[in-house]
């Protein structure tokens, strides 16, 4: 599993939830200033630009553990782990939750109770139950968030607006 990104980031929950979970999770982030004595949990701080997406797209699910969720953060990350076709867990509150997650529809959406974390990370590690969200993470993006909708929401408000721009 990978958590990636420099703000607005738990991970002293995501380390405290992942002593009961027996699998590596790689955390990314040179703003990190915790240190872990579980030996599944690697740091690594010297990971930018172009050197994630190795990360990303060999992990098995990418978790976004939300300080707190007024404040955006962590869309770059999302949208490109979702492009990836990356099983995606936010945690909430979380403005990404809002704006980009549909719930077990083409990502995770969790409370930051450690029960409930755990539980759910067990199922999407250790069993195929949402293995179904690698695809809809992709379908999502393609279809809500990639360049070319982003071009076709925009010639679409245009053209609702009633050609209101004379060239």
């Amino acid at each position: 599993a990978l958590a990636i990104g420099r703000s607005n980031r738990d991970y002293g929950f995501l380390m405290k939830a992942w002593e009961k979970i027996n699998c590596k999770l790689v955390i990314i982030s040179d703003t990190c200033s915790l240190l872990s004595n579980n030996p599944n949990v690697i740091i690594i701080k010297d990971v930018t630009g172009d050197a994630q997406y190795p990360y990303i797209r060999h992990c098995a699910a990418l978790i976004l553990p939300i300080l707190d969720g007024d404040i955006p953060s962590g869309d770059t990350v999302l949208l490109t782990s979702m492009s990836f076709k990356k099983k995606v867990v936010v945690t909430v509150p979380s403005t990404l939750g809002e704006m980009y997650i549909k719930n077990e529809e083409n990502g995770l959406l969790v409370a930051k109770r450690d029960e409930s974390f755990v539980a759910l990370m067990q199922k999407i590690l250790f069993t195929p139950y949402y293995d179904y969200l690698e695809d809809a993470a992709r379908k999502a993006f393609l279809k809500d968030f990639s360049r070319e909708s982003l071009g076709a929401n925009i010639g679409g408000y245009l053209r609702d607006a009633g050609n209101v721009f004379q060239y």
